[in-house]
């Protein structure tokens, strides 16, 4: 059983909870704490984006130098605790052989462990960030998913990953990695998103806000076990955010064999759900909308030709 989590440190990435903080502390109304909230998220990410690392600055230095056009009382109130850039730290980073994949290790404040991933491309560079320290979808074939659930990561947690890739590529001695930034991000690392999902949403919406990370909604792919709920909102709190489903089976028998949760989710409704999905982007955006589906060969498992065979014929129904 996952142990409830107590957390002292504060991130200014997290705009909610520094929104709440000012309103308590010094006093101010909720429309003018979620104002300042937001202007402070706003120069914080500036630089973040610029690679700069203000992370390892005292909090009282930090908001003093580094973040400007706030009252006094905001001032006064951020100074009594903590509120730094990093309530987490990268513990460890590996390469690939061929230099174009990093792993970073973070550390949580409460000592749990997630992993983000580089991948560097021609013309992009794609993070894998991590939802949850954890998952309890039990995926046979995923290493998360044998830990069982530990903890859902809050908002600040997911942007932090973002934070500390950047600074790691901006900082880093390879010029081509000083020259990119995270173009793209998948929800594709460690835990189900979708069982995070007050917090995936909000993450999300500072990355495509065109003031903050200013990425484009379809640069950032949100994938799922298959949280049917959730799938048929996401479109509405994440317009144009790509959902990518983890399907691996075509089969409703074979599919809890490789995800035991599954049993949860029949695939009738799973496919139901996408239908729907599709059918809202198709409403907004017009035709030629889409999935993205994913399914891992496993030998002797999922990989045969019949199995091949009934897998077509399961997502040919989607264009139906």
């Amino acid at each position: 059983m996952a142990r409830k989590r107590r957390l002292v440190s504060n991130c200014l990435l997290d705009e909610n909870a520094l929104a709440v903080y000012l309103q308590e502390r010094a006093g101010l109304s909720q429309v003018k704490a979620e104002s300042i909230a937001s202007r402070i998220l706003d120069q914080v990410i500036n630089y973040t984006r610029k690679g700069k690392n203000i992370g390892t600055l005292d909090s009282e230095v930090l908001i003093r130098k580094y973040i400007s056009g706030i009252p006094k009382a905001a001032y006064a109130a951020l100074s009594q605790e903590k509120w730094s850039l990093f309530t987490s730290q990268v513990s460890a980073i590996s390469e690939s052989s061929n230099k174009k994949t990093t792993k970073l290790l973070i550390e949580l404040e409460d000592k749990y462990q997630i992993e983000c991933v580089i991948l560097r491309h021609n013309k992009r560079t794609t993070l894998c960030v991590s939802s949850q320290a954890g998952c309890k979808m039990g995926c046979t074939f995923c290493a998360t998913g044998q830990l069982g659930y530990e903890a859902n990561l809050t908002r600040g947690e997911i942007l932090q990953q973002i934070a500390h890739a950047q600074i790691f590529l901006k900082s880093s001695n390879n010029s081509e990695d000083e020259r990119r930034s995270v173009t793209n991000i998948v929800f594709m690392g460690m835990g189900e998103p979708l069982n995070n999902y007050a917090n995936v949403v909000a993450a999300g919406k500072v990355l495509v806000d065109v003031k903050r990370f200013n990425l484009s909604p379809g640069r950032v792919t949100v994938s799922t076990v298959g949280v049917v709920n959730r799938m048929k909102s996401i479109h509405a709190d994440l317009p144009g955010v790509s959902l990518a489903l983890s399907l691996h089976a075509p089969s409703q028998d074979l599919r809890q064999k490789i995800i035991p949760t599954a049993k949860a989710y029949p695939l009738h409704k799973l496919m139901g759900a996408l239908k729907e999905h599709l059918r809202q982007r198709e409403k907004s955006f017009g035709h030629n909308q889409f999935v993205m589906i994913e399914y891992i060969l496993l030998s002797g498992v999922n990989d045969m030709e019949n199995v091949a065979e009934e897998l077509a014929k399961l997502l040919l129904l989607l264009q139906q």
